[in-house]
This record gives C-alpha cells, sequence and structure tokens, in this order.
C-alpha cells in the first residue's frame, strides 16, 4: 500500500510515514516500511544530522531525481533523471517481489508531486505529480492511502489532519481525482485558496484561472 501526502511542509511525509507504520508494525500490511524521496534530500541536515540518516531509522529509502525545478537547479538533466529513477524502480519491483515471496508486503509513503506546495507568488499552488513516480504508482501498488497534513494547525487547536480510505487507482484520470481530493484537503486545513492544474479551489468549488 501506498501512503500519499499533500506535502505541505518538509516534514509530513515522514511523520505521516512513522505513525501510520507504527499503527500497523503488527498487522500484514507494516511488514516493511519505506520512503521515496528526491535525491537532492542527500544535501540536507536538520539539527546537524543528515536527514536521510533520519529517514533510515524508520525504514527503506528510496531516492527518485523529479524532474522539478529542483532537479533544475542542481543542474540535472532529462536523461539523467529517467536513467536513475529507471534503475530505482527495478529495485523497488525486486523489493515487492522478494517481499510477496515471503508473504509480506510494503507500507510506502511518497508524494507524488516529488515538493512541497509552492508559495513563492504568495499564493498556495499544489504541483502537478511527477509522472514517473505516478507511474510507478500505477504499475506497483494496489491501493493508495491519501493523508492530508497541515503542520502548521499541530498546536493551534485545529484539525491538522485528514486521513481517506484506501482508493484503487488504476488510471490518469484516478490520479488527477486523488491530487484533486489532497488540494480540496489543503484548502480546508489551511483556510487558504489553493491552486492545482489550472483550477483554483475555494472550499468544495473549482474556478478556472
Amino acid at each position: 500500500m501506498a501512503l500519499v501526502t499533500n506535502h505541505a511542509d518538509l516534514m509530513d511525509l515522514p511523520l505521516a510515514q512513522t505513525a501510520l507504520f507504527r499503527a500497523l508494525e503488527d498487522d500484514a500490511i507494516g511488514s516493511q516500511s519505506s520512503i521515496i524521496v528526491s535525491r537532492t534530500m542527500t544535501r540536507l541536515a536538520y539539527q546537524g544530522v543528515p536527514v536521510v540518516d533520519m529517514l533510515r531509522k524508520n525504514g527503506s529509502v528510496y531516492f527518485t531525481m523529479p524532474r522539478t525545478s529542483s532537479a533544475e537547479k542542481y543542474g540535472i538533466q532529462e536523461d539523467e533523471s529517467v536513467n536513475f529513477n529507471r534503475r530505482m524502480g527495478k529495485q523497488l519491483a525486486n523489493d515487492l517481489r522478494q517481499l510477496k515471496i515471503q508473504g509480506k508486503s510494503m507500507l510506502l509513503a511518497v508524494s507524488l508531486s516529488g515538493k512541497t506546495l509552492d508559495r513563492s507568488d504568495g499564493s498556495v499552488t499544489m504541483p502537478d505529480y511527477e509522472p514517473t513516480t505516478a507511474k510507478l504508482i500505477l504499475n506497483r501498488f494496489n491501493c493508495v492511502l491519501p493523508m492530508s497534513i497541515y503542520l502548521d494547525n499541530l498546536t493551534q487547536n485545529k484539525d491538522w489532519y485528514r486521513l481517506h480510505p484506501p482508493q484503487v487507482l488504476g488510471s490518469q484520470k484516478d490520479m488527477d481525482q486523488l491530487m484533486e481530493l489532497l488540494a480540496l484537503d489543503t484548502v480546508d486545513l489551511s483556510g487558504e485558496n489553493v491552486r492545482y492544474a489550472g483550477r483554483q479551489y475555494l472550499g468544495k468549488i473549482a474556478l478556472k484561472n
């Protein structure tokens, strides 16, 4: 099962991974806890500790090289991203096969966009899903568990997360509907308008730009 978040904050994905894995660790669903993060995370540290070292305390870490502005910032070419992600996908597929042979399964935490919400222009924009990651989820996982988190509300006596029932994804249309669900959650949790895929979300209404 893949745990998918709206990725409003750098720490919400590992927080969701940790919380859900601890809740399911005695269940077959929680046999292996894993997370997919951008390879650029290897450049970051938190209070002097490399972020990747912290993530590995929760389980396996798979690196992807999203074709996003972050990749461009570090001079990563598209063909490099494609080759790197192909190798990662093969490794993940092999690990999933090995778990299946053992009668186990994987809980994988992932941000489909590959980066956090964009607030650079004074508004909140949810980035489009990254094609390679979306394809991997569609091809390798039976279902996804949508979980939206807004850490700004954590100490304000407000709702700060929303967990939805598992969903089966079979097409790009299903993926779009999942991202729209996460966008609407972000509106409700943040109290702000959110843009996604050329639409502006205000409450339950999608307005074309």
